[in-house]
């Protein structure tokens, strides 16, 4: 539960929204999820140049995940940066990632389970999964979800800091978005830093004075929702009127 101290002292500094969390506690909130909605979008994948794209705009210190339905009805999120004080920037809206299902990878579909590569198929090309879209558009999808789930979570806002870590981790061509079940029983979303082909980076080796180390990934979780932290208006059209200065 956020409380409104808690969501005070977030607030004021947006950029280090979100905290990183162990690889247990990640596979723990994903598999939670699938097992409560065995049906549901499991994962969205985006190429790291969606997220570069966000966070190189003017005054960025942040990017919102929104909830949303796209046209074939598969439950995915928007992005938007979101600035100092945790207004909406709208230079850029992105969507378009790969959602697990309809595109699942060979194998499971938890956290080390991703593995692209079948015979005679190509891999991933990452460079183009994720891509700008129109407010209207992202408005209908923001709007179809909210309609559909009354009552579920509409958004979560991280700190660029975060963004920043994942896209730091080597080999880095993306990021996949995971739904999942916090501690709490909420729902959640876990990021982990994707390879070129869409694995999941959980460590990688660093050339260290003491010899070849191996380093976890960062993986990271606890963005401020909505509600109980939401901006003026839930309403994507409304941010748009009220946020643009």
């Amino acid at each position: 539960m956020i409380t409104q101290e808690k969501k005070a002292t977030l607030l004021k500094d947006i950029r280090k929204i979100g905290s990183f969390i162990s690889s247990k506690q990640a596979q723990e909130m994903i598999a939670a999820y699938q097992q409560q909605e065995p049906e549901g979008t499991r994962s969205v994948v985006y190429g790291r140049h969606v997220f570069e794209a966000l966070l190189q705009i003017p005054g960025c210190e942040g990017i919102r995940a929104f909830n949303a339905i796209n046209a074939e009805g598969i439950h995915t999120f928007v992005l938007i940066g979101a600035n100092a004080k945790g207004k909406h920037i709208y230079e850029a809206i992105f969507d378009t990632g790969l959602p697990c299902p309809a595109s699942c990878p060979f194998g499971s579909a938890d956290l080390e389970g991703y593995l692209w590569k079948k015979a005679n198929e190509a891999p991933l090309d990452l460079t183009t999964i994720g891509a700008s879209i129109s407010r209207a558009a992202a408005h209908e999808m923001i709007a179809t979800w909210q309609n559909e789930e009354p009552e579920a979570f509409r958004s979560w806002l991280y700190g660029r800091e975060l963004f920043d870590a994942l896209l730091a981790v080597p080999g880095c061509a993306g990021i996949r978005i995971f739904n999942g079940i916090n501690d709490q029983g909420a729902h959640s979303l876990v990021f982990t830093a994707v390879d070129a082909v869409g694995g999941n980076i959980l460590e990688y080796k660093v050339n260290t004075a003491n010899g070849v180390e191996t380093v976890k990934a960062p993986l990271a979780d606890s963005g401020l929702p909505c509600p109980a932290s939401c901006p003026d208006s839930i309403d994507l059209k409304i941010y748009m009127s009220k946020d643009r200065h």
